[in-house]
């Protein structure tokens, strides 16, 4: 059982709550656009950042997996290592692959 999912099907323009309605995200300079299943969040530069509290919840058990799928565009399309998604001492990196 997933501690936080989002699935980013909300209409809030600010914030997104986890399915369990636990834990917020707060968007900023993202859309909603249709992802490949659903919705997805299109990121339009360093301006676009998506931020959510670092629940105690979130940090236990010591072992934990982040899942996301991620289609980047423009001069990142072929680039490898940009960081995503960082948290405390994870960080998740984009490795080169096809969007599908």
């Amino acid at each position: 059982q997933p501690v936080a999912e989002w699935s980013f099907e909300g209409t809030a323009p600010a914030t997104e709550r986890d399915k369990g309605k636990k834990h917020v995200l707060r968007l900023q300079g993202v859309k909603r656009v249709k992802g490949a299943i659903g919705k997805a969040l299109h990121f339009a530069g360093g301006a676009s950042t998506v931020h959510g509290q670092l629940t105690a919840d979130l940090q236990t058990p010591p072992a934990v997996t982040v899942q996301a799928w991620v289609c980047p565009e423009g001069p990142f399309a072929q680039q490898e290592g940009p960081g995503i998604v960082y948290a405390g001492s994870y960080l998740m990196r984009i490795t080169r692959g096809q969007c599908h």
